[in-house]
């Protein structure tokens, strides 16, 4: 991956934890129980069921 590119997706990613804190104050600020919607949110899972992932590294 050129820098360019790396350069790049690491602004996007600055920009979605940015937007992230940003909805945190909000509900902070509001002591609101849900957000704006800005920044989706999943349902719960029902009872029973968990989500794990393994992440291998090969090589």
């Amino acid at each position: 991956m050129d820098i360019a590119r790396a350069r790049a997706i690491a602004e996007v990613a600055d920009k979605v934890i940015d937007s992230a804190r940003v909805e945190i104050e909000f509900l902070e600020a509001t002591n609101a129980d849900t957000g704006t919607g800005f920044i989706a949110t999943q349902p719960a899972l029902p009872e029973g069921f968990s989500v794990s992932k393994v992440h291998r590294l090969k090589g």
